[in-house]
């Protein structure tokens, strides 16, 4: 009878997780294809790289593009087709997240594990905006799942997870940290360390470098621009107070205060007896509080992004989860808070639902694309589209695009009408600091006209000018971005391109 009980309580553990998954689906569905914002800049600036696919980019390694080509190819070029893999991937990461809590502890963790990380803010931004987060994460997962098999059963499971890794490494150069941390779990925890002689965390290892080789190729082509470009993300200003109180503000909002609260109280006291642990918890604080710790550390220094951290909390959650199921305990008063499981949903899921509120309540309210609205960033760039295509012509004989920042460039080149080629001007011999300094302008342009566009409070640089035989000032644009803010914008075309970058 208690055997029934148990396989009953795990079927019905696992309908509710394809409940959640259900659910997750048609919500991210739906408000992808309501598409209450344009495309990011940088969601922009990705699908601008998916139209010419290599083994490497400017900043990030090439795995973002290569999906987002995969979508539009097979359903069009699209706002949706673009963000399409991002709700897919989010909802891969949940079920890695399920498997992984169900396997480590029980049916009911995996399910909470999966439901407190898929309701937080950040993974709903993350399930809408098509960014490198949302394939590092559901990588990082299911790699994290491959490597808690691979300890326990070995065999093929250590090649699994160094394709996961692999896979990872071709997403975002973040995941080298998974590789950093799983060879410390190893190394410090006597249950594991046996594994360190005998191959199958060196074929891990291998199998994940092979992967590095295609882009490494690439970057010794191209001067090894993407590690000139990440080492620069380092050097920042130092920061302090104020720098930790931002980062531990923003961790608190995007991954649901209460959560985040009972799993850093959680964290702080499992590592205080750490020794004491069973491994499944020392591996889950190695890839969860370790991480975590150093971005606070490092918050004193710096100012940080608020998504860097994001890789630790999946296995923080499937921690967080087995203590509100019993399975982790700390022997403290902090287990009497394990009645605060349905809370931590209702919070995580209420923010997440104010964040997918707020495009809607920005506009009615008249703050959209005001200086009060955050999403300012994200509105207007149809219109533009629009307004230059106006100006460009038909498809069939478009210009070329020229702005003076990434950000511009990437969003005419998907909304103005036809996708023309947009690239963007920094200086006859500025350093390269984005892709389209890297692709430069074919020479077949060579007595081409183009459109440039100018930003309210720049100039047309004297030095862009030259490039061509004669510039002819355009009537002024202004592009409502919502109901309270504009954008003004000059644009030039200039006439027969003589010249550009030395050619």
């Amino acid at each position: 009878m208690m055997m029934d009980d148990k396989t009953n309580d795990a079927a019905c553990w696992q309908r509710r997780f394809w409940l959640l998954l259900a659910v997750l689906l048609v919500v991210r569905l739906l408000y992808l294809w309501l598409g209450p914002l344009d495309l990011d800049p940088d969601e922009a600036y990705y699908w601008d790289w998916s139209r010419q696919l290599a083994w490497g980019y400017y900043s990030k390694p090439p795995l973002v593009a290569w999906i987002i080509a995969l979508s539009t190819h097979l359903l069009g070029v699209a706002a949706f087709t673009v963000r399409l893999p991002a709700a897919l991937l989010g909802l891969g990461t949940a079920a890695g997240l399920y498997v992984l809590g169900r396997r480590m502890f029980s049916p009911r963790a995996g399910w909470l594990a999966a439901a407190l990380f898929a309701l937080t803010p950040a993974e709903a931004a993350s399930g809408y905006f098509m960014t490198t987060d949302a394939l590092l994460v559901c990588c990082w997962v299911w790699t994290l799942v491959a490597l808690q098999r691979a300890v326990r059963q070995g065999g093929g499971w250590w090649l699994l997870a160094g394709i996961g890794a692999g896979l990872g490494l071709m997403s975002k150069q973040m995941m080298g940290v998974f590789l950093l941390l799983t060879l410390l779990w190893l190394l410090t925890d006597s249950e594991v360390r046996g594994w360190l002689r005998r191959p199958g965390p060196w074929l891990m290892l291998l199998v994940a470098g092979l992967f590095l080789v295609p882009g490494m190729v690439w970057n010794a082509h191209h001067d090894w621009i993407t590690f000139q470009h990440t080492a620069s993300t380092v050097e920042r200003p130092l920061g302090g107070l104020a720098t930790l109180g931002d980062f531990v503000g923003s961790q608190l909002l995007l991954f649901s205060p209460l959560a985040c609260a009972l799993l850093f109280a959680l964290g702080a006291i499992l590592v205080a007896a750490y020794r004491r642990q069973p491994s499944a918890i020392r591996q889950l604080l190695w890839f969860s509080v370790s991480g975590l710790t150093v971005f606070v550390l490092l918050s004193l220094k710096q100012k940080i992004n608020a998504n860097w951290a994001g890789t630790f909390y999946p296995a923080g959650f499937v921690l967080l989860a087995g203590w509100f199921d019993s399975r982790v305990v700390t022997g403290t008063r902090l287990d009497r808070w394990r009645t605060l499981a349905r809370p931590a949903l209702w919070v995580a899921g209420v923010c997440s639902l104010l964040l997918y509120a707020a495009p809607p309540a920005y506009d009615a309210l008249g703050l959209s694309g005001g200086h009060r609205d955050p999403l300012a960033k994200r509105r207007g760039w149809a219109e533009l589209g629009r307004q230059v295509g106006g100006v460009a012509g038909t498809p069939t004989d478009r210009p070329l695009l020229i702005a003076l920042s990434r950000m511009y460039a990437a969003e005419m080149a998907f909304y103005v009408p036809g996708h023309p080629v947009a690239t963007r001007w920094v200086g006859r011999r500025a350093p390269v600091t984005s892709q389209y300094e890297i692709w430069g302008v074919d020479r077949r342009w060579r007595g081409h006209d183009a459109l440039i566009l100018i930003q309210e409070g720049e100039k047309l640089p004297a030095e862009l000018a030259a490039c061509f035989e004669r510039v002819v000032p355009l009537p002024p644009l202004e592009v409502p971005v919502g109901r309270a803010g504009h954008r003004h914008f000059t644009l030039v075309r200039g006439e027969g391109l003589r010249d550009w970058r030395g050619w």
